[in-house]
């Protein structure tokens, strides 16, 4: 039996990721299965459990705070452009600018030791990209997939500019770093 484990931050399409990833019948593939975060132990337990019963993974932005510790077969760390992350929590009243950096400098450190990067971008607009980075896990998707759904446009996300000129300056190092994968 095989497990995965892949992780982001809040609103990076951890979700989409799971939901897709989750159409094959030979696999459970969860969404921050009972509401997210549990202390490491729990999540570990939650992985032990459901390799027992087959191939099992969470896909769950809660996941950084344990990553490191965790044993999976498979990790990976999505990445979705900063700015774009605001926007959308934002739009829904959550906006934690220090929150969103002290995550993205967890996440470089998964990178930075190895775990491989899923793009945000490609996954939602590329199938050919989320089939192979499914079967690089030996996750094979069947019938409809989310992205067939998806509308990644909300107009309505607009944050301030203040917002935005903070954020580009807080986030400069990132885009440095991951530009070219957003």
């Amino acid at each position: 039996m095989s497990t995965l484990a892949i992780t982001g931050y809040g609103r990076s399409g951890t979700m989409f990721l799971a939901r897709t990833l989750n159409t094959d019948p030979a696999w459970t593939v969860e969404h921050e299965p009972v509401g997210g975060f549990h202390p490491c132990r729990a999540v570990q337990e939650r992985f032990d459990a459901g390799n027992s019963l087959g191939n099992y993974g969470e896909v769950n932005s809660w996941l950084r705070l344990c990553f490191t510790g965790l044993y999976a077969d498979h990790k990976r760390v999505i990445l979705r452009d900063p700015i774009d992350i605001l926007q959308s929590t934002y739009h829904r009243g959550r906006v934690d600018l220090p929150d969103l950096v002290r995550s993205l400098y967890v996440l470089d450190g998964l990178i930075q030791s190895g775990i491989r990067v899923v793009s945000f971008r490609r996954m939602t607009t590329d199938r050919g990209y989320i089939i192979a980075l499914a079967e690089e896990m030996s996750v094979h998707p069947a019938g409809e997939f989310p992205m067939d759904r998806c509308n990644q446009s909300n107009p309505c996300s607009t944050i301030p500019i203040d917002l935005r000129i903070k954020a580009e300056r807080d986030l400069a190092w990132f885009y440095r770093l991951y530009g070219d994968l957003l």
